[in-house]
């Protein structure tokens, strides 16, 4: 599967595996040895469930790495004008990774490590605690 969809998006498969591992750590998709990845289903316990986590976690964050951005918000500046310059041209996977990043930023920037941990992003921060 990872062979066909590279060749089919035109990048390669190490892209394709790092995104799979991305989309699992946002508990999107499912990895099952030996049969592949799907995705989550929309039940209480799927995606759907996540949600309201998720936007929680995101909230906190926002919130948490608002005064260490104030004033130094430059990073954030740039994932968005890169995300409004991509969205013009339509390149969705683009897109996507600006915004991957974008949120990444914020909670990194919160210093908090429980969000980085319960985000599912690895510790990649001095400043997380």
């Amino acid at each position: 599967m990872e062979t066909r969809v590279a060749r089919e998006s035109g990048i390669s498969q190490g892209q394709v595996r790092e995104a799979l591992r991305e989309l699992e750590s946002l508990r999107l998709v499912v990895s099952e040895p030996f049969v592949g990845v799907r995705v989550r289903g929309h039940h209480a316990g799927g995606a759907g469930g996540d949600l309201p986590v998720r936007s929680g976690l995101e909230e906190v964050a926002a919130r948490t790495a608002a005064r260490p951005f104030a004033g130094a918000g430059e990073p954030l500046e740039r994932e968005l004008e890169q995300m409004r310059r991509i969205a013009a041209f339509g390149a969705v996977h683009d897109f996507m990774l600006h915004d991957v990043q974008f949120h990444r930023l914020i909670v990194e920037h919160s210093g908090n490590r429980t969000l980085l941990e319960l985000s599912g992003r690895r510790c990649t921060s001095r400043r997380a605690r």
